[in-house]
């Protein structure tokens, strides 16, 4: 456990203090599901299997001008998400918070 705070404190989500003790930096404050310009929904989205498989064909994009998602997923990234509305409701949720920290209300 200890490895893994040290390793979100180099990435700047946590602080640690004296003691061993960790408290959040600002950066790990938007992680919170209450933080005024949450940054969790789109980190929960980025996570998500389906959508780091197609950006991890991205240089096929590249070398070919073809569409990553489709390659990867046999069908553009809207087409996936209306036969998955699980997926859906993720990325309708990070959308929204992205749009929150955006404009800059909450």
């Amino acid at each position: 456990m200890y490895r893994l705070l040290r390793a979100l404190a180099a990435l700047d989500v946590l602080r640690e203090d004296e003691g061993r003790r960790f408290s959040l930096t600002p950066m790990g404050e938007c992680l919170r599901s209450e933080a005024d310009l949450p940054l969790g929904p789109h980190s929960i989205l980025v996570g998500q299997p389906y959508y780091w498989q197609a950006w991890g064909h991205l240089i096929h994009s590249v070398k070919t001008g073809e569409n990553a998602f489709r390659a990867v997923h046999g069908m553009a990234s809207w087409a996936y998400r209306a036969e998955h509305p699980e997926q859906n409701a993720v990325f309708n949720t990070a959308m929204t918070a992205n749009s929150r920290r955006v404009d800059g209300r909450s």
